[in-house]
Parts: structure tokens; sequence; C-alpha cells
């Protein structure tokens, strides 16, 4: 119980710490141009950061083929997602399926249980399409759908290969490294249920 009042104003804190470190990075693409708004909305957008690192901790803690997997399967989703926001902006869903990414993928993370490819497969596309399909909410009549899409996608697969990369090495080192991997999973299931409980019914 101390541990979990310890943490309690941190996970506050962290929960104040998305949208503003999220509107930094949409003033910063703007300043910079579409590619590169593009580029940093996955990675420097803590709402999409944080489950798509959480994911790809995920596959690397499944070894270096479910890396390999997740690397061709999430930022084809995530561009899918994101173009069919151009072609059915009104589709709801996206946002409740962004939050349970954060919890389902934290959760499974910090479980280290093990994931058979196909549901890997199935996780990466599901939530690659609905973090793409919020992506596309920031295309604009003046954004450039080619550069910001490119940038979307490269930003995505960085994020993926350095996380998987990162549990696969870790992995095979001491006990408390691969303890670590959990708990930030943990940090990130808690930061989605703290975000769940915030968000407007």
């Amino acid at each position: 119980m101390a541990i979990a009042r310890g943490a309690l104003p941190w996970l506050l804190a962290a929960g104040a710490w998305v949208p503003a470190a999220s509107a930094g990075a949409h003033s910063l693409g703007k300043r910079l141009g579409d590619f590169y708004g593009g580029l940093l909305h996955p990675v420097a957008t803590l709402e999409h950061a944080l489950p798509i690192a959480a994911l790809a901790l995920l596959a690397g803690q499944q070894g270096p083929r479910a890396g390999r997997v997740l690397l061709a399967v999430f930022p084809a989703a995530i561009l899918a997602g994101l173009l069919g926001h151009l072609a059915h902006p009104d589709l709801p869903g996206s946002d409740a399926l962004n939050l349970a990414s954060f919890v389902l993928l934290g959760i499974l993370v910090a479980g280290a249980w093990p994931v058979p490819t196909p549901v890997l497969v199935l996780l990466a596309t599901v939530f690659g399409l609905s973090h793409g399909f919020t992506h596309g909410a920031e295309v604009t009549g003046e954004t450039s759908i080619a550069l910001f899409t490119s940038g979307v996608g490269i930003g995505a697969a960085a994020l993926v290969l350095v996380g998987a990369a990162v549990a696969i090495a870790l992995g095979d080192r001491a006990d408390w490294t691969r303890v670590g991997i959990r708990v930030a999973g943990s940090w990130v299931a808690a930061i989605g249920i703290l975000l769940w409980g915030l968000a407007p019914a």
C-alpha cells in the first residue's frame, strides 16, 4: 500500500504530462513541416508513443522473429488507419481503442506472458489501425498527405525497431533488466487506466 500511495502522484503527473507533451509535439510539427510533423507524431505524442513502445517491448519479449513481424505489420496498419480516416473521418471508437491499447499492452508486458505470433499480429493490426486513424485527424487541407504519411510510417517503424531491440537485448541479460521491462509495462497500463478515468463520458 505504501508503494501504491507513493506512486500515485507520479501517475497523476504522467496523466497530465501526456496531453501537454502532445500539444508540444503538434506545435513543433507545424513549425518543421508536414514530413517532420508526421515523423514526430507517433514518437513525441505520448498518447501514441507509450502504447506503441509497449507493443514493441511485447514483441521483443517474444524474441527476434516477433520483432521482425511487428516491424512489417505495424507501420502498414498505422498508415492504413491514417488513410482510412481520410476516407471515413466519422468512424467512432478509435479513441477508446487507443486507451485500451495502453491498458492491454501494458498488462501483457508486465505479465511477460508468451504471446503467439498470430495474436501479436492481431494486436498490431487493430491498434495500428486505431492509432493511425487518430493520426489522420491531423491532416488538413493544407497538409501534404504524401509527406505526412511517409513521416508517420517512418516514425512508427523507428519506435517499433528501437523498442523491440531494447527488449531483445535486455532479455538476454540479468533478471533485473527483464523485471525493468515488466515494470515499464505496468506503468503504461497504470497511465492508461488513469487516462481512461479522466476521459469525458
